[in-house]
């Protein structure tokens, strides 16, 4: 199979979410197992969804990687490792491994099992990939911190880069903050991190004298790199990785798009606007393009703040006059600022841009505030038509045989894929009618949802030949099973 510039991976923490995934584009797709997995709160894929997963991309030309990043215990080990020869056995195409024992075991038990170094393992630099690409691992997800020289270094190993390109930050390096597990016990390398740079922190001294009021002093802000994708890749990276295994579909969908849009050179202000819309702790193009400090960290507030739509103008007992510039439609999610703080509410109604309305609220807001729209009725509208309208096809031609006395058959060629299935019966002379042409061809186009569609069909026919229609039925069916046979058995091979 010819290898892709580079490969544009996707999260997905449900089903929903890795069709959109694969309807944006991706090439790719990182998800987690029950069980040692890095995100133990994500919902999260079985045996019997992952089985419904891995033939659903593949049959799309898309990979799957699990995620088995977690430090596993050794009573744990017997367990993780029948779960591993599960994962192997039904086509996983790569494991994404923190514990470095858990991985020795499975090269050796497994030796053609590709392996990914989790972001969880720290490696920044080229030693760490080296000594990664000496164990026997086929590609290294670097740190988020990975400044860009480090990159073009380790380009030079055989050894695939992988990076993230968007998405939430981690404050500390990945795999390394122990704050979760010191102020809760709940450890960031068993899967449980609680999020303790998500909290609000004053500044004292050693005194306990306090320096500076409380704020998210340690929150970062979310990685946008769509104006920089070429420079990673030029640099050596070859997945570029989208956060966000807890994410909606709609999410996935807007930012995957977004991406394929910005390496296709063909990234729109539109869609800028919605992967601003979608999701946003505020942006920051990340520790590796230099920015730090305010640049770097959402310290303000935590979570999403949507985007500015209009301000407050005037404020009475039970009212607020209001402007907006931009059309709000009822649904979308609106969010005021108070003395107390912040507060959200659902539009009652639609609104329109420019015109001053009095809205009744049930909170007083501040006068001469802004309005943030934290979520677009109309942008999730779009994205989910989008989605349902996904219908990937794989253009298929027919050689079909119809001959009095000998056994039909049909030949099928799809790219690179061929196939053949013969019927046990012999055609018969008409008795009656004999077939008619255009009835065939009718019968042996009707693909269904399969991923086929019937381009060309040469039809070689005798006169007053006969077969039951469900024998023509069954030659479509079971040529194209056998084309899709080869689709699931060239991925797992």
């Amino acid at each position: 199979m010819k290898r892709n510039k580079y490969e544009l991976l996707a999260p997905a923490g449900d089903m929903a979410a890795l069709k959109a995934a694969v309807s944006a584009g991706a090439n790719a797709i990182y998800l987690g197992y029950d069980e040692f997995s890095a995100r133990a709160k994500a919902k999260n894929f079985n045996k019997e969804e992952l089985e419904e997963a891995i033939e659903y991309a593949h049959l799309r030309g898309v990979e799957i990687y699990v995620t088995f990043n977690i430090l596993i215990a050794d009573f744990e080990v017997k367990r993780a490792m029948k779960s591993v020869k599960m994962l192997y056995d039904i086509g996983v195409d790569a494991l994404i491994l923190q514990d470095i024992g858990i991985a020795a075991k499975i090269r050796e038990e497994f030796p053609d099992f590709e392996l990914h170094a989790s972001t969880q393992m720290a490696i920044n630099n080229y030693y760490g990939a080296k000594f990664l690409k000496d164990m026997g691992f086929s590609r290294v997800v670097l740190a988020r911190e990975t400044p860009i020289f480090e990159i073009e270094k380790i380009k030079e190993l055989d050894i695939d880069v992988e990076t993230f390109i968007h998405g939430a930050l981690c404050v500390s390096y990945s795999g390394q903050c122990l704050m979760s597990s010191m102020i809760g016990g709940k450890s960031g390398n068993r899967g449980e991190c609680a999020q303790a740079c998500r909290r609000s922190y004053e500044i004292v001294d050693f005194d306990g004298k306090k320096l500076a009021n409380r704020l998210y002093y340690l929150s970062p802000k979310d990685l946008n790199t769509l104006d920089d994708v070429a420079k990673i890749i030029n640099a050596g990276a070859y997945s570029l990785k989208i956060e966000g295994r807890m994410k909606n579909p709609e999410y996935v969908y807007t930012v995957v798009s977004s991406y394929k849009k910005s390496l296709e050179g063909k990234l729109k202000e539109e869609d800028r606007e919605d992967t601003v819309q979608v999701f946003n702790r505020g942006f920051t193009k990340g520790l590796f393009n230099g920015d730090f400090g305010r640049d770097f960290t959402s310290y303000d507030r935590p979570d999403n703040r949507g985007i500015e739509i209009g301000r407050v103008l005037e404020v009475g007992k039970n009212f607020a006059k209001i402007i907006f510039d931009t059309d709000i439609y009822e649904g979308d999610g609106l969010e005021f600022n108070s003395s107390k703080g912040r507060f959200g509410m659902k539009s009652r109604e639609s609104y329109k841009a420019g015109k001053v309305y009095q809205v009744e609220l049930f909170k007083r807001p501040l006068e001469n505030s802004k309005i943030n729209r934290t979520y677009s009725k109309k942008l999730y509208e779009k994205i989910d038509e989008k989605i349902d309208s996904y219908d990937y096809k794989r253009k298929v031609d027919v050689d079909l045989k119809i001959k009095i006395g000998e056994k039909p058959e049909i030949y099928l060629k799809s790219e690179d894929l061929e196939g053949s299935y013969t019927l046990d019966r012999l055609v018969e002379p008409a008795k009656k009618a004999g077939l008619e042409r255009e009835r065939v061809l009718e019968n042996i186009s009707k693909t269904g949802d399969s991923i086929f569609e019937i381009e060309n069909i040469n039809l070689d026919l005798d006169d007053n030949a006969f077969l039951p229609i469900s024998a023509i039925n069954e030659l479509r069916r079971e040529g194209l099973k056998i084309l899709e046979d080869k689709i699931l058995s060239e991925s797992i091979n």
